[in-house]
């Protein structure tokens, strides 16, 4: 006789299920096309660790270095000469006057005045933004920093006191770069006046913190808050390694090195910013050192070895190559 035994299952829609297959691809990350000889620099430094392109200028920079190496750029160019210049046009441009030596990794703009800053103590050098002359330079102050607020206000004296003594023991244990990106965001993101800007850094437990600037008196700085990631892949603070900012998109862009990809996330407020996706870099390029957002939106990442294809340590991909998946 036969037994017949009856087994419950669960009704998926499809409309459903295409929905979760769409969410989950939505997810992957994106791998970036190979760069060609075209939106690919050599530069007379063969090893990069920093990089910033404005409409005004595109600096490279170097391991411990105190100059900084400016490249031409015109988009129009026809070869890699007419794009970026020849090697025996880039120009060295020395960082002087700094209280202590530096690690000098990017350039941001305060007004129409230069600012270079260090990854080891956050000195600051602002630049006369004609001859690059040093016109001041200061340190920027860490003992204020103050946690996130969150849906219930402001944080209390005591989650300040436990926060400010947290991260001063986590600094004291990082030896070398502390900060890898600087990048300034829009000023409807952050309460309060000046300039604010998003700051990755290499202390554990820290990747993503607020600056703020005077805009009446560049070289005026100091940090503020720290902002809380969440989701995305985990990422372990010897691997940070740079921010950018997507003003109209509402995101913040953190490095990955050790997987060699950006994590995109939205910026609701520094007490809630949410992984999106990532973006895979080319599985060619060695391991990326940092990376610049300039005005146009191109993504520009320098690597501390030239690429074996290209001999370049320099590369750039248009906007609409990129950043896909924006709302």
């Amino acid at each position: 006789m036969w037994k017949f035994k009856f087994i419950k299952t669960a009704f998926i829609s499809p409309i459903l299920l295409q929905g979760s297959i769409a969410l989950a691809n939505s997810r992957l990350p994106i791998e970036l096309q190979n760069p060609d000889e075209l939106h690919a620099a050599i530069t007379i430094e063969r090893g990069l660790s920093g990089v910033s392109v404005s409409d005004d200028h595109t600096f490279v920079f170097s391991g411990d270095s105190s100059d900084m190496v400016e490249l031409t750029f015109d988009l129009d160019g026809k070869t890699r000469d007419e794009k970026f210049g020849r090697l025996t046009e880039q120009k060295r441009i020395p960082l002087l006057n700094a209280k202590f030596p530096g690690k000098w990794r990017g350039i941001f703009t305060i007004g129409e005045r230069l600012v270079a800053w260090d990854a080891s103590m956050l000195q600051l050098l602002v630049l006369n933004e004609i001859t690059f002359k040093t016109i001041l330079s200061s340190t920027v102050p860490t003992d204020l920093l103050r946690p996130a607020a969150d849906r219930g206000g402001e944080p209390t004296k005591l989650e300040i006191e436990v926060e400010r003594n947290k991260f001063k023991a986590a600094s004291r244990k990082v030896f070398g770069l502390k900060y890898t990106g600087i990048a300034e965001i829009p000023r409807s993101w952050e309460k309060g006046t000046g300039i604010n800007f998003a700051v990755a850094s290499k202390v554990p437990g820290y990747p993503l913190m607020l600056l703020n600037c005077s805009s009446d008196a560049p070289g005026t700085c100091m940090m503020t808050r720290h902002c809380f990631l969440e989701g995305g892949p985990k990422i372990s603070a010897e691997h940070v390694a740079g921010v950018g900012v997507m003003a109209e998109a509402k995101e913040i862009l953190i490095a990955n090195n050790k997987l060699n990809q950006i994590d995109v996330y939205k910026f609701n407020s520094c007490f809630d910013v949410v992984w999106q996706r990532s973006i895979e870099l080319p599985s060619r390029l060695p391991k990326m050192s940092n990376f610049s957002i300039d005005d146009h939106q191109r993504l520009w990442v320098v690597t501390p070895i030239p690429d074996s294809t290209t001999d370049s340590n320099l590369f750039y991909w248009e906007k609409e190559i990129w950043f896909k998946g924006q709302k």
